[in-house]
């Protein structure tokens, strides 16, 4: 069976797109008074976009679970979530209008402007920069994951990228993880058991309360103490692809990462000692 044969109705996708109003408020209208109205238009739109997204979540469990490729639902899906972000910045592009026309400025050329460089700056980026940490990009995967492939343990999300950081389909991850069975979940572990900072076993490790990231306590006080902005006490998550801000009031210790650390290192331990006698 064909993707294109399967019970996807695609123009439910296409017919909520069409519903989102995209287009910002002329910008010849009062401007200041307009903005709080866009403000309320984004907020209608995020959840229909929120909706949308769900549907595809669960339409991808559907398709996957009969063995049809979700290649061309996934382009959809990482489309919506760039669009989203797009919507999410127009409030303040509106308010860069506001504030250009009340200096003299052209609004819409500034307004424009500021769409042009969100726009720019996805493009620029990686799948595994955009979406690594995105929900329903995350869920996407692992509802295709376990139509598949049941109870098995799917691999840690940085794995689901290339090494240009392009995301691969369910099958190619699959693919990689049988090729490289031993050595992937070694890694796993190694890089789950790593601080981000140190690049070095956790110790004393806490975790983000903010992304569920964990680091080890020493490296992160340090860091933020001394490149934390100076009102906020925050700095963006050391974890690539991750941009979620933290503090010190924002992590917490994390005993449960801490046992799991100390029997791994346990094992490494034993292990070593096992091929010193053999």
């Amino acid at each position: 069976m064909s993707y294109d044969d399967a019970s996807f109705d695609e123009s439910i996708i296409r017919d909520s797109i069409q519903k989102i109003d995209l287009e910002p408020i002329y910008l010849n209208e009062q401007y200041t008074s307009s903005i709080k109205a866009l403000r309320g238009k984004a907020a209608v739109s995020d959840t229909s976009f929120r909706g949308i997204l769900q549907y595809i979540e669960s339409t991808a469990g559907d398709l996957a679970e009969y063995n049809i490729s979700v290649n061309r639902l996934e382009k959809k899906l990482a489309r919506l979530i760039d669009l989203h972000s797009i919507l999410k910045s127009e409030p303040d592009a509106l308010q860069i209008a506001v504030d250009a026309d009340q200096d003299g400025r052209d609004p819409a050329e500034a307004y424009e402007y500021a769409i042009r460089e969100v726009e720019d700056d996805l493009l620029q980026q990686s799948d595994l920069a955009k979406y690594s940490t995105h929900p329903n990009f995350i869920n996407f995967k692992r509802v295709i994951w376990e139509s598949q492939f049941n109870d098995e343990d799917m691999p840690a999300i940085e794995d689901w990228f290339d090494e240009n950081g392009q995301s691969m389909s369910i099958n190619e991850i699959k693919e990689r993880q049988q090729n490289n069975s031993d050595d992937l979940v070694v890694a796993q572990e190694r890089r789950s058991f790593k601080c981000p900072i140190s690049l070095t076993v956790l110790r004393d490790p806490v975790t983000s309360t903010v992304c569920k990231h964990s680091y080890s306590r020493e490296p992160l006080t340090e860091l933020i103490v001394n490149t934390a902005r100076r009102r906020t006490g925050t700095i963006e998550c050391p974890v690539a692809g991750c941009n979620k801000m933290i503090s010190l009031e924002k992590v917490r210790p994390d005993t449960a990462l801490a046992r799991r650390v100390d029997r791994y290192l346990s094992q490494q331990t034993q292990d070593e000692s096992f091929d010193q006698i053999y």
